[in-house]
């Protein structure tokens, strides 16, 4: 498994800051959570304002089928502080979910918005958006 440099993840968060993707891998490598963990946050388990996060399930894939389930080990529940920079992704996040819920409500998309990380449609791999990064 390869580390990034500091520039290295300030480059790939800089070229995919309009990706749809981009509050979830914000998470992932600046405030350090387990993909699973990001896909399992819900906004339920988000308090913007306060600027924390509960860490208290992950999603995996078994037998086919997308599962909620606890974090990985008894320590991954956790409540974590959310800087400025996350907490202004998640808002812009929120707001995009928001302006394609109302999309949706009037028949002109389809979106999935009922997590922070959700992107509405089958999201391309990690390696297609490294690849473009630079």
């Amino acid at each position: 498994m390869a580390v990034w440099t500091v520039a290295q993840t300030a480059q790939f968060l800089s070229a995919i800051k309009n990706h749809r993707m981009y509050a979830a891998f914000h998470l992932i490598a600046l405030r350090g959570l387990r993909r699973g963990e990001a896909a399992g946050l819900r906004w339920c388990d988000v308090d913007l304002d306060e600027g924390v996060a509960v860490i208290c399930q992950q999603l995996q894939q078994r037998n086919g089928q997308i599962v909620a389930g606890p974090p990985k080990t008894p320590h991954s529940m956790r409540v974590i502080a959310l800087d400025r920079s996350t907490v202004a992704a998640l808002r812009a996040h929120k707001e995009r979910q928001r302006a394609e819920r109302t999309a949706t409500e009037t028949g002109t998309a389809t979106a999935d918005t009922s997590s922070p990380t959700a992107t509405g449609t089958r999201s391309p791999r990690a390696g297609s958006l490294i690849s473009s990064s630079g």
